[in-house]
């Protein structure tokens, strides 16, 4: 089972004439893949909003007939993977929040939270704290060193401000950083003024060189810090490390600021916050098996962040997408047999053993590609005083693979028993939806030619799990008695 992750102006484009046949393959061979969305779409999507506008509401027909209910979001820490179709997640929009409002910092901002805090019975702070504040000397110190670059994004402040007048400077810098893309790219020059800045033809470097490159720049510019550190650091003042979100989204930031591919913000509505929502986009595409993009500087951005962090997650192109993901849909009918199964050992590498502990011999292989698109290692245990195999497919947890869908579940299970050529019925249905209950322990059983196969879910993770019984003789096999 596969997962791909669409850039938003890729869904919006699937709408045009010329890509009705990808968008019909992508319809089709919904039982074969899953198509995620998250709520960076939305922060891209709610960018149109207008009740009136009729493009507007195709764009979420498509977007939720492409992802059905499969939303992937981040939250607690850890990706979360939720079940609510797009016009659900919409209907919850006035819970988004817009960064811009957060840094609007005066006197009123705090004379209403002092309201609300009194309204909850608790004593008013914020008023004091503005007073406290400004008493204190900001401790910035303008020189002719540093008062052109100051002076570009602190144009209020002096060294007679209060820590105050910086805390409205800094909530004014955010606020225009992220609403006015003028500021944002006049930032972006100014660092380039004082030489912090790669060199011209960064954007030609090898992806997997970039970081190397980024490192001795900064060597250069005598911060004594890789550029994965150079990230770090920005986070600091919190005592824990950042999270995988921040670290990735940090870093694409970074990445764009000194100049690697850098976002032109061409038209007149964008601003840092289409970085931000790029970022975004790329930090959850690598939670699937694709990342579907045509802006070529996002694309680029994100192969070499999936390189630096061994995310295994590949880029392409909407018009390569066909080509690609055809590759990757499993036969529908194969009826293995024991001799595969032995041959697929004997095309592996052996990740563990062999090792014998109780009458049993267990060997682990690590497969040279996902078997039916979804198991990664074979686990081979041989009964020593027995002619009985157990062979069981197993799907190890990679950097993306942060639990299943029940969709999921049940597709990689439809696909599995068709491989091995059952006939798929309502009953089966009903077996595999009852495979992706958690307190559901039962499994499939499958009587192959010369070998018999049971299909059932791993206790804690539900991930699918295959066994095969191989018996010398080619007989079926009831139960597993090693």
């Amino acid at each position: 089972m596969k997962r791909i992750y669409l850039d938003w102006n890729v869904i919006s484009n699937l709408k045009r004439k010329e890509n009705t046949d990808i968008y019909n393959f992508l319809i089709k061979n919904k039982d074969t893949f899953t198509i995620l969305y998250s709520p960076a779409h939305f922060s891209d999507f709610l960018k149109s909003y207008n009740t009136e506008n009729d493009h507007f509401f195709e764009d979420l027909n498509t977007l939720e007939s492409l992802c059905d209910n499969h939303l992937i979001r981040w939250e607690n820490d850890k990706i979360a993977l939720k079940a609510a179709t797009p016009r659900e997640y919409f209907n919850k929009k006035d819970e988004l929040v817009d960064l811009k409002d957060l840094f609007s910092l005066n006197s009123e901002n705090y004379k209403e939270l002092d309201t609300f805090l009194i309204q909850m019975g608790i004593e008013p702070i914020f008023q004091k704290l503005k007073n406290y504040n400004e008493n204190r000397p900001s401790e910035i110190l303008i020189n002719s060193k540093n008062d052109k670059y100051l002076n570009s994004i602190f144009p209020n402040l002096d060294n007679n401000s209060s820590f105050w007048d910086l805390m409205v400077e800094v909530g004014g810098f955010f606020k225009q950083y992220l609403s006015n893309k003028d500021f944002y790219k006049t930032y972006r020059k100014s660092l380039e003024e004082i030489g912090f800045k790669l060199e011209v033809n960064a954007s030609n470097w090898p992806y997997k060189e970039v970081f190397h490159r980024i490192d001795d720049f900064l060597k250069s510019k005598n911060i004594n810090q890789s550029f994965i550190e150079y990230a770090k650091s920005a986070f600091h003042h919190k005592n824990y490390k950042p999270n995988n979100y921040e670290l990735f989204t940090s870093t694409y930031y970074l990445l764009d600021l000194l100049g690697y591919k850098p976002d032109s913000l061409k038209k007149r509505s964008n601003t840092f916050q289409n970085i931000q929502f790029d970022a975004e986009h790329s930090f959850y595409a690598s939670f699937c098996d694709f990342f579907v993009v045509d802006d070529i500087k996002l694309r680029e951005k994100s192969k070499v962040l999936y390189h630096e962090f061994n995310i295994p997650t590949k880029t392409l192109p909407l018009s390569d997408l066909i080509n690609t993901i055809k590759k990757e849909i499993p036969e529908k009918t194969y009826y293995y047999s024991s001799q595969d199964i032995i041959d697929l050992c004997n095309k592996s590498s052996i990740s563990y053993g062999p090792e014998e502990k109780d009458n049993i011999k267990s060997t682990v292989y690590k497969l040279p590609f996902k078997f039916l698109n979804y198991f990664n290692y074979l686990y081979k245990e041989e009964g020593l005083q027995t002619d009985i195999t157990l062979y069981y497919f197993r799907r190890v947890q990679e950097y993306y693979d942060n639990g299943l869908y029940f969709t999921e579940i049940e597709k990689i299970g439809n696909n599995i028993l068709s491989f091995l050529g059952v006939n798929i019925t309502d009953d089966t249905h009903l077996l595999l939806k009852n495979l992706s209950q958690p307190d559901n322990h039962s499994k499939i059983k499958i009587n192959l030619n010369d070998c018999t196969a049971f299909l059932g879910v791993e206790e804690n993770t539900l991930r699918p799990l295959l066994e095969f019984l191989i018996k010398k003789n080619g007989s079926h096999i009831e139960k597993l008695k090693l």
